[in-house]
């Protein structure tokens, strides 16, 4: 699934927003960082979206996105909710306008847990413990949490096999390869940091801490995707959206390797990256 093109008028603090995206990785420089992750929030129909400000919408307020699933192209808008007046309703066409709202809907509707884990924002230092978290839900959330957030797949045979193979074949990855950083796991699914040749603790920098936050976050991805994969649920790939996260990179950053990993999921990234305004 891809993104070719959205169309924002009137949203937020948005007059008019207008960019065509990469099908691989696109970056988006903006001034607009809350408003456009809610347009791609409310695109991807992900349950985690919550009320809008009230301000943010206004009876001219447009959203419109061209969508490529499986080679067939959809028309996405987003109007206004007549009923609810902080919401927004989706539909979809065709190139030839017919209606293609439930098959759209139907083919991007994912579990509330899987909406969660496709948007990185590099401020949830849980990330790392998400696997173990799936592994034993009942040490992190009441009893239930986990089923009910993944339309109860996390207790099927397949996720918990899988679970437990994608635990204790993971290979570990470098976060710096210059310090001989790496990240391992736990038997209990817990991401850590290993200091090869070196018995220093907690001593990331900032771009290091944002990195294994990062790569904690693709080998979840990686994860669901092969879930997605063993089961045939037939739902689209949504694309990732990434947030915060370039700005906090400095000169240490092996930002090509990392764009390679990012890659490798074979899956649109969007990275979305903060402006200030000029004055």
């Amino acid at each position: 699934m891809n993104i070719n093109k959205i169309t924002v008028i009137n949203f937020g603090s948005i007059r008019f927003f207008e960019i065509s995206l990469n099908d691989q990785i696109s970056v988006i420089k903006t001034k607009y960082l809350s408003e456009l992750s809610a347009v791609f929030d409310i695109i991807l129909c992900k349950k985690t979206v919550s009320s809008l400000p009230n301000d943010w919408l206004r009876s001219d307020t447009e959203i419109t996105a061209v969508v490529c699933i499986d080679n067939i192209v959809y028309y996405v808008n987003a109007m206004p909710n007549s009923s609810v007046s902080s919401a927004l309703s989706v539909y979809a066409t065709d190139v030839n306008g017919c209606e293609m709202t439930k098959q759209y809907l139907s083919l991007i509707s994912h579990c509330a847990e899987q909406d969660a884990i496709e948007s990185f924002d590099g401020c949830d230092k849980t990330i790392p413990l998400r696997l173990s978290w799936y592994h034993n839900a009942e040490e992190y959330e009441p009893f239930g949490f986990l089923e009910e957030n993944s339309n109860h797949i996390a207790n099927t045979k397949t996720f918990r096999s899988s679970l437990s193979k994608y635990i204790k074949t993971f290979e570990s990855e470098p976060i710096n390869n210059r310090k001989q950083y790496n990240i391992s796991i736990t038997q209990n699914g817990k991401f850590e940091i290993s200091h090869l040749g070196s018995e220093e603790k907690n001593c990331l920098s900032k771009t290091e801490e944002k990195i294994f936050l990062y790569i904690c976050f693709l080998n979840i991805a990686e994860f669901w995707s092969n879930i997605e994969s063993v089961r045939n649920l037939h739902n689209a790939d949504k694309p990732l959206l990434i947030k915060n996260f370039l700005e906090y990179l400095d000169e240490s950053a092996e930002f090509e390797k990392l764009i390679k990993r990012s890659l490798m999921l074979k899956r649109q990234i969007i990275l979305l990256y903060h402006v200030k305004n000029r004055r």
